[in-house]
């Protein structure tokens, strides 16, 4: 029995180089716990910001809580739209929408909850924000940085930030 020679391996094309792109998510929560100086917005818990992974300011245990869902990309990046809550209160909030609802209008007021269910039923924006998902990365970071700077000077309370859309 004669052996059949094996077949000979295709030389592997060479990988293009991956561009490492910003996570906004990433950037926008850190932007919404450094607007509430690391501190639950509902209960007062006060969190310190550690280094992460990759070197950026984390902590796993106060939340970017969204009112309306992080799927409806109209809202996802509004900072109307989220608020920094603990474990608890973020559960809490997740479980009862109308005392989250309640909660939501004592912060803001009926004319900025207004303006922001306005704004999460505009598709338009939806679209925009899917397809400009660098740029609101970058947005944010230059954001967070600006935030970063500041605290420097106000050493505790908000900071405010502005959105991208």
């Amino acid at each position: 029995m004669v052996a059949k020679p094996k077949p000979t391996k295709q030389p592997k094309k060479p990988k293009k180089p991956k561009v490492k792109k910003l996570d906004p998510d990433y950037w926008f929560s850190l932007c919404v716990r450094e607007r509430a100086d690391w501190t639950c917005q509902c209960c007062g818990k006060k969190y310190e910001p550690w280094t992460g992974v990759n070197g950026q300011p984390a902590n796993p245990g106060l939340h970017c809580s969204h009112y309306i869902g992080r799927a409806n990309y109209a809202t996802r990046f509004d900072p109307l739209n989220v608020f920094a809550h603990c474990y608890y209160c973020h559960s809490k909030f997740e479980g009862n929408p109308h005392v989250f609802r309640e909660w939501v209008l004592e912060k803001l007021g009926q004319t900025k909850y207004d303006v922001l269910i306005e704004k999460s039923q505009n598709l338009m924006l939806g679209k925009q924000a899917r397809q400009e998902k660098q740029q609101i990365a970058e947005f944010y970071k230059s954001q967070f940085d600006t935030m970063q700077e500041s605290r420097q000077r106000i050493t505790f309370g908000r900071i405010p930030f502005e959105g991208y859309l």
